[in-house]
Parts: C-alpha cells; structure tokens; sequence
C-alpha cells in the first residue's frame, strides 16, 4: 500500500513538473499577447487618433454631400440665399467704385477715371439684373456630381490640412510590427484576441491541474505507513516548490480600464467608436521587483528589497531548510534551520502578500469603477459606455495555494520529526 501510494505521488510530481514548465511557458506568453493587444487597442491610435477623426468627418460629408437635394422647395430657399448674397456682393463692389473721400483736385480726377471706366467695363445694373441666371448657374453646378465630389476633396483637404497643422500624424508603424510579430496582417485585433481567449482556457485548466496534482500528493500522506511518510512528505515539499515557482513568475493580476463604446451626434449623423483602452497592466511578483530595482529610485529599491526577501528569499529557505531537517537527522538541533522550516512563517510576507494583492484588487475595481462612472456622468450629450475589466490570474491562486500547502508541511513535518 505505501509503495502504491509512492509511486502514485511520484507520477504526480512529475506530471506536475511538467505542466509547471508549460504553464510559466505559457503564462509568459500569454502575458506579452495581452499587453500587445492593449496596445493595438490603446486610445491613443483611435479615439485620439487625427487620422481616426478624418476618417468619421470624410463619412459624414460625403453622406452629406451626397444627399443634398436642391430640388422642389430646397432649390427655391437655396436660390433666394444666393440671389441675397450676389446682390450683397455688387451692392458693395458698387460703393467701392463711388465712394471718393479725397475732395482734392487729383482726388476727384481719379474718382473721375474710375467711374468712367467701370461704367464702360460692366454695367452694375445689367449684372444686378442678371442675378437669378447666375443663381441658377450655381445651383446647376452644384448638382453635378462631379463638382460635389470636387467640393467633398476640397473640404476634406482643408480639414485634414487644420488637423494635421494642429496635432500631427500619429505613427502605427508600432502597430503593425507587433501583427507582424504574431504572424497576422494588419489589423490584427480580432485575431489575436481570439488567440489570448483559447490561452486563457488552457492556462486554467493546466491551474487547476497543478491544484488537483497537489492535493493528490498531500492526499497520499494521508494516514500513511510511517516508513513512507519521509517519502510522501518529501514529495509534498517539491510540489510546493513548484506552486512558489509558478506563483511568483506568472501575473497574479490584470489591471484593465477601457471604454467599450462611445458615440456621439454630429450633422444628424451618428458617431462611433469602438473599445478603447485606457488603461492595461499585467505584472507577477518578480516582475515587480524587476521594475522596483530599475527606477533607481531608493525607497522603490528598498522595497523591491524587501518584497524579494520576505515573499521569495524566506519561502525557497523555508523549502530548503524543511527539506534538510528531513534527510538530516544530525542536524536537527540546528536553531537556524528549525527556524525557517517553522519559524519563520510569521516573518514571511507571502501570506500578507496574498491579502495586498486581494485588497490591492478590490481596491482597483472600485477605483476604476468610480473614475470610470464618473467620466460617464459628466458627458451627458455622449453615449459612452465603460468596462473594468480587473481580474486575478492564475498566479495569484496557485500562490494561495502554496501559502496554504506549505502550512500544512510545516505542520507535517514538524510532527515526524517528533515522533522520528
């Protein structure tokens, strides 16, 4: 019975070594996917995009161009304003031409000589007569397509002149690059998107997997021949190490605020964009303590210290020490080594670790969320919807789960090697 439950718990050690490396394999690539399509959807490149603007203005002047009617009663009101405009325009050209402010001799000579000859260039009164046909003209012009798609390029090369002048070009090049590294086209969002959703699956399957490996192994203790509990015990100290491995390498939390949609109406026209990312983080312990030591910054420094001793440098001593104590009797009196097998739990942070990171969670959905709906509240005239889509990962469980696992061992351990 105690070889069946060895060999039991050996299977499942190395059947949970193996999905270990896979799933940090896995995670890691998982977590440079989510980044990349953050990125690809960031609102830098939509919503605060020119070029994006450009794009909805062109849509709606050539809708709008487009079905321009100047027919019926449309060409009679449109006829009337310019026929208003073009008497305007002579009306003022016609008091150029008179007015004469000089009354000095030369003065009045010129003012002589400019009406003499624009009387004999054009007759004011022969072109205030002629204004319906040029009204005319102007409309018939205006309704040959021809001339309406001249007026749309006309506009939107002005437009894109004023917003070109005003905020730039902003580069996709970084877009594209990062389709091309995942093998797609541009755009890619959909795409990778799909790809982050079947990772997603696999890389709880392979959580839950490890989790059932664990238990199957600690199970196996259970109760068990006292020639084999050295063994088991052992065992369950490599699973655990594997659980501090996977938990402390992979990301324990996704910090994600986007807008999901938002619309808006201009010239009757519905304006709308997709979903937008505002914000997106996805960061393991290590990779924390990584960013802390680069900031160069000494309180940041310290606390990457810190966070590496407490949450890394006492579960690994912990793990080694206990497993020490197991196979070397003659060291059992060490004071040092019973300290980190089971001492130094109330010193080590991984079970505060495990509390920050859940309130740190908590505490960023309700930030979110509050930023999120207040943004929503102070535009009333735009439809704007906004998702927070902060989720624990994998990491943060399998690191609960080793908290947890190795609480047990200790306790374990600590009572064979009473008994022993």
């Amino acid at each position: 019975m105690k070889t069946t439950r060895i060999i039991i718990a050996s299977l499942a050690l190395l059947l949970g070594l193996f999905t270990t490396i896979i799933f940090i394999n896995d995670a890691a690539d998982q977590q440079e996917r989510k980044t990349a399509l953050a990125e690809l959807k960031h609102i830098q490149y939509d919503l605060f995009n020119p070029e994006s603007w450009k794009e909805k203005i062109a849509d709606i002047l050539t809708k709008k161009i487009s079905e321009l009617d100047l027919s019926g009663d449309n060409r009679t009101v449109l006829k009337e304003q310019i026929e208003k405009l073009l008497y305007a325009v002579l009306d003022e050209v016609d008091k150029i031409i008179h007015a004469n402010d000089d009354t000095s001799i030369w003065g009045v000579v010129k003012y002589a000589a400019r009406t003499f000859v624009a009387d004999v260039v054009f007759d004011i009164q022969d072109l205030r007569n002629r204004v319906p046909d040029f009204a005319d003209a102007l409309i018939e012009a205006l309704d040959d397509p021809k001339n309406r798609e001249m007026i749309r390029d006309f506009l939107l090369q002005k437009i894109s002149s004023a917003i070109n002048d005003q905020f730039g070009r902003v580069d996709l090049k970084p877009l594209e690059r990062i389709c091309t590294t995942y093998g797609y086209d541009y755009p890619c969002e959909d795409r990778l998107a799909s790809n982050i959703r079947s990772g997603n699956e696999i890389l709880w399957m392979m959580t839950f997997l490890i989790l059932f490996l664990a238990t199957l192994i600690f199970g196996c203790h259970w109760k068990t021949d006292p020639s084999a509990r050295k063994t088991l015990l052992t065992l369950a100290l490599a699973i655990c190490s594997l659980l501090l491995v996977a938990g402390v390498s992979t990301p324990m939390i996704d910090i994600d605020a986007r807008i999901s949609h938002f619309e808006f109406e201009a010239l009757g026209e519905t304006v709308s964009f997709g979903e937008q990312v505002l914000f997106f983080q996805s960061k393991s312990i290590t990779d924390v303590v990584g960013l802390l030591f680069d900031s160069n910054s000494a309180d940041a420094m310290t606390a990457g210290f810190l966070i590496f001793l407490f949450s890394i440098i006492f579960p690994v001593g912990k793990i080694i020490s206990t497993f020490i104590l197991l196979w070397m009797p003659s060291v059992r009196s060490n004071r040092m080594l019973g300290f980190f097998a089971f001492r130094s739990g109330k010193w080590s942070m991984a079970d505060v670790m495990v509390v920050a990171i859940f309130m740190a969670f908590l505490g960023f959905r309700g930030l979110i969320n509050s930023q999120l709906q207040n943004i929503t509240g102070q535009l009333d005239s735009v439809n704007l919807f906004t998702t927070n889509d902060t989720s624990l990962q994998p990491g943060f469980i399998l690191f609960v789960a080793f908290c947890m696992f190795s609480l047990i061992l200790s306790k374990n351990v600590e009572k064979h090697l009473q008994s022993t």
